[in-house]
């Protein structure tokens, strides 16, 4: 999909313009709705738009861990962290092996102040790690990023 192409670069408004175009000669086309969703998610002021392409793709494809991994960065957006935490427990159920859902789901309880539930889940991360031979550069700097907020989140509560 072009969309994708567009995106990669961080083209994002192309992007959009190539997920609606593919969403008007295919309505119900799931990974155009998802995308879209995620593009526009990346802007605060368009999460409600994006809340309700996401709610079409999930009612064409419902439990599909891609969108509900989506579902959970709109709500995030939104500020409806608890009800991200949920989805993002849901896609995680489906999809245990999927690191980045795992990142997602530890910086929501990170976000909910639930340090010891975050922490046990970067721990298992890291163990799950140490035997992943493909693991992006991104997802090592994000599970570190979320290591040091952690330390320092239960540096402050103990204070």
């Amino acid at each position: 999909m072009q969309g994708g192409i567009a995106e990669a670069r961080g083209d994002l408004a192309r992007a959009e313009e190539l997920y609606r175009q593919a969403l008007l000669s295919e309505p119900k086309h799931v990974i155009a709705h998802n995308n879209l969703a995620y593009v526009l998610s990346h802007r605060p002021d368009r999460c409600v738009e994006a809340l309700a392409l996401i709610d079409a793709a999930l009612a064409l494809s419902p439990e599909q861990p891609d969108l509900l991994d989506t579902l959970s960065q709109i709500l995030l957006c939104l500020n409806r962290t608890e009800e991200a935490e949920q989805a993002l427990v849901k896609a995680a159920s489906s999809r245990p092996e999927d690191l980045n859902i795992a990142l997602n789901l530890a910086e929501a309880r990170l976000l909910l102040n639930r340090l010891p539930e975050a922490r046990l889940l970067l721990d298992e991360i890291e163990r799950r790690v140490r035997f992943e031979t493909r693991l992006e550069a991104a997802q090592v700097s994000r599970l570190e990023a979320l290591k040091a907020k952690i330390e320092q989140a239960e540096r402050s509560a103990a204070s």
